[in-house]
């Protein structure tokens, strides 16, 4: 019933929060690509590096960057259970 449309509706919004934390973190990594290497450089941007963050190589950034990536997935999805719990919690059932 009531509670089985919720769960459904929470499924596809983490699959929504999935999407949108991939385009952040490919944007991300384009980003980065465009910076090491130029807009028509290589996508090698591991041994092409004309530019690499100060005192740190792409593989570390990227790796902070897939980190950041799952951290706001989790958030999000934390975040969006709890409001649906306070949800159901306050709103009589029929």
């Amino acid at each position: 019933g009531r509670l089985e449309g919720r769960l459904q509706s929470t499924a596809a919004k983490d699959y929504a929060i999935g999407l949108w934390v991939i385009v952040h973190v490919w944007s991300l990594i384009t980003n980065l690509k465009r910076f090491s290497t130029g807009r028509s450089g290589s996508w090698n941007i591991f041994s092409d590096d004309a530019w690499s963050p100060p005192g740190l190589g792409n593989e570390v950034v990227i790796a902070g960057f897939a980190v950041a990536g799952i951290a706001m997935f989790f958030a999000a999805r934390v975040f969006l259970q709890q409001s649906l719990q306070q949800e159901l919690a306050v709103t009589p059932s029929k």
